[in-house]
């Protein structure tokens, strides 16, 4: 179940997603596309965490097409584990790029 779950959020698009969904909650796909820079991205990444139960995907009455997505309980859990390790990589590629001026 572990290797499953890290295998789904190391995908292309999936940590973006999860971590703007933490931060902004429920978002339209279009926003969520701008996140990725790719709508196929996009539409793969979402794949793969509404199948995970992490997102939930709705469909917005009052527009013609349009959907939006949101966490699960179990998404908001992944999305502080994914945020962490965004702010870690952050760190690290600070860090590497200190070490190299040197």
């Amino acid at each position: 179940m572990v290797a499953r779950l890290a295998k789904t959020i190391s995908a292309a698009g999936c940590q973006e997603i999860l971590v703007t969904l933490e931060s902004e909650g429920a978002r339209p796909f279009t926003e969520l596309a701008r996140e990725v820079d790719d709508k196929s991205t996009a539409n793969r990444a979402l794949k793969r965490l509404v199948d995970a139960g992490l997102v939930e995907r709705h469909v917005l009455q009052d527009r013609l097409r349009s959907v939006e997505y949101q966490l699960t309980q179990r998404g908001r859990e992944v999305a502080e584990i994914a945020r962490r390790l965004k702010e870690i990589e952050r760190a690290l590629t600070s860090r590497d790029r200190g070490a190299g001026r040197r």
